[in-house]
């Protein structure tokens, strides 16, 4: 169900609209809701038992885990290094949602999965950018264009612990002094667009014919 759109992380618009127009004719057949929670279930699992695993088998310095140079990305290997840096930094968060936050496991879980899914896949996968200069609208690109067409039956159930864990993952970078405050609320405040993102996925799949091409428009990954 998670994927990257583009291995060399430029978007090509031919690209896009095939990949769009795949999904519509897909959608028919598309698997159930339910099962696609429980897929959803189990990536958050996942991401939690990796988080776990990472606290006793890693031990980068969280000096290193911290250094915006360390996600600069211009190559395989500092793309490789990014995204283990992430994930290592990742379990910092998650036991900041634990203990700081203090919520339940498997809350602390999908948002946890949810942030793991917009940085990894998505600034490191798909943008090659790093993680300590995303932006607001960067966030409602992801939201409201790449997750859509990334993803078979795209669904607000889904996508919200995604918004929601990416912003608390920059409210936790802030409070340590990570990344500018303000950028922080910007994306908190974007995250909280509910209505926005859930009018992107109707109209997305209410897409006929030509209709695609105004539609990434509103919202475009340019």
């Amino acid at each position: 169900m998670f994927h990257r759109t583009s291995q060399t992380g430029q978007y090509e618009p031919a690209i896009l609209t095939e990949t769009v127009q795949s999904s519509k004719h897909q959608l028919s057949a598309a698997l159930p809701f339910k099962y696609q929670l429980f897929m959803m279930q189990k990536h958050c699992q996942t991401t939690l038992e990796n988080l776990k695993m990472a606290q006793s088998t890693d031990n980068i310095p969280f000096s290193t885990l911290i250094n915006p140079q360390n996600y600069t990305i211009d190559s395989l290997d500092s793309e490789i290094q990014a995204d283990r840096g992430c994930t290592q930094l990742l379990k910092y968060f998650h036991r900041w949602l634990l203990n700081e936050q203090q919520l339940e496991e498997l809350t602390a879980g999908r948002l946890a999965a949810g942030a793991d899914y917009f940085l990894r896949e998505f600034l490191i996968g798909a943008r090659r950018q790093n993680i300590f200069s995303a932006t607001a609208e960067q966030l409602r690109q992801f939201g409201g264009n790449w997750y859509i067409i990334s993803n078979l039956e795209p669904n607000n159930a889904e996508l919200e612990p995604m918004l929601r864990g990416t912003a608390l993952f920059y409210d936790y970078c802030a409070k340590q002094d990570l990344i500018d405050t303000e950028v922080a609320k910007q994306i908190a405040a974007t995250a909280q667009q509910a209505a926005f993102f859930s009018e992107r996925i109707e109209d997305f799949h209410q897409l006929q014919d030509d209709g695609y091409s105004a539609w990434d428009q509103a919202c475009s990954l340019r």
